[in-house]
């Protein structure tokens, strides 16, 4: 195999076949380990290429512009695109974690065990779940608010410290892309502020009624959240309910006032807290059901407003923190 001088301007004939030698057999190595090689030549912009190493490589003469570099075959340079490769055959695991997934409710799970349930009993079962771990964390946020209060008497600093902490992992998810970041509308903050300042209400008037009286007494006193909710319904929104919802209303009323009675801890300041955290969390509803009609931005899930009003209250709290402790 030879090539005209031409081709090699400033390469003498002494050295011309060992630098071959050595520049072909590197483009031969190189060619295998990546599939394609391109060799910048003279001025004249001819080029050897070895393409698309397969059972038998060729040279070729390429006059053109580009250098391909790297492992793409000969087909990447024409105008005729490579075939995709077929997708990989799914195992029955994953055909069946990707059915459990589904929000059909007619259709059917198979568990791991060969069992097959219907699509409706699993949702239920997560929601179950979820409600389980929600109340368990619930339970244990308030007996810990309380044993902290009792040794830190500080509720303002309890409220903008329990704020504080979710704001880092919120951040963090964002940053990393675990969760797409919201993009908020410039007229959404104007509707999302008031929410977070409701929230942060909420949440502070709570922490003060744990650390005023028991953290059941709190607690039930807080289960008094629906009453308000239905209330400011009817006279914001005006909404009104069935009768089997306001008859389901009696007995949350009534098992209030019993606690309040037999209470022997009762406190006026614990009472009144979990009262106003009632009234800030069921505005903060009502509030979001007016004005939330329509998106305010992009990637607004509940995990994400949650969070943007997670940040919110604890602005609107720090406030506090500083002029009363």
């Amino acid at each position: 195999f030879t090539i005209p001088p031409p081709a090699f301007a400033g390469i003498t004939r002494s050295t011309d076949e060992g630098m071959l030698r050595v520049l072909l057999s590197a483009a031969l190595i190189a060619a295998v380990l990546q599939g394609t090689l391109c060799v910048r030549t003279t001025p004249s912009r001819a080029r050897i290429a070895l393409l698309s190493v397969r059972p038998a490589a060729w040279f070729t003469l390429q006059p053109r512009r580009t250098c391909i570099l790297g492992s793409r075959s000969l087909a990447a340079m024409s105008s005729t695109p490579a075939p995709e490769p077929a997708p990989e055959a799914k195992s029955e695991e994953q055909l069946a974690m990707e059915l459990c997934d589904s929000e059909d409710i007619e259709e059917a799970c198979t568990l791991p065990g060969g069992v097959t349930v219907p699509m409706s009993w699993v949702r239920t079962a997560r929601i179950g779940l979820c409600f389980g771990v929600w109340f368990f964390l619930n339970i244990m946020y308030n007996l810990n608010n309380k044993v902290c209060q009792n040794a830190f008497p500080m509720p303002w600093t309890m409220a903008a410290v329990s704020l504080l902490v979710g704001i880092p992992f919120v951040l963090l998810m964002w940053v990393t892309g675990i969760r797409k970041a919201p993009k908020i509308n410039p007229g959404g903050w104007s509707k999302l502020i008031p929410i977070g300042l409701f929230h942060a209400a909420g949440h502070a008037s709570a922490v003060i009624a744990l650390g005023a009286g028991a953290v059941s007494f709190a607690q039930i006193v807080k289960a008094g959240e629906p009453v308000f909710t239905c209330l400011l319904a009817y006279f914001v929104l005006g909404q009104k309910f069935s009768r089997a919802v306001y008859a389901s209303l009696v007995p949350i009323v009534g098992g209030v006032a019993l606690a309040s009675l037999k209470e022997l801890s009762f406190t006026w300041k614990a009472f009144g807290g979990a009262m106003m955290s009632n009234l800030a969390f069921a505005s903060r509803a009502i509030y979001s059901k007016k004005q939330m009609d329509k998106p305010v931005g992009e990637n607004l899930g509940a995990a994400n407003l949650y969070g943007i009003l997670t940040i919110i209250a604890f602005i609107a709290t720090v406030p506090f923190f500083c002029l009363y402790e």
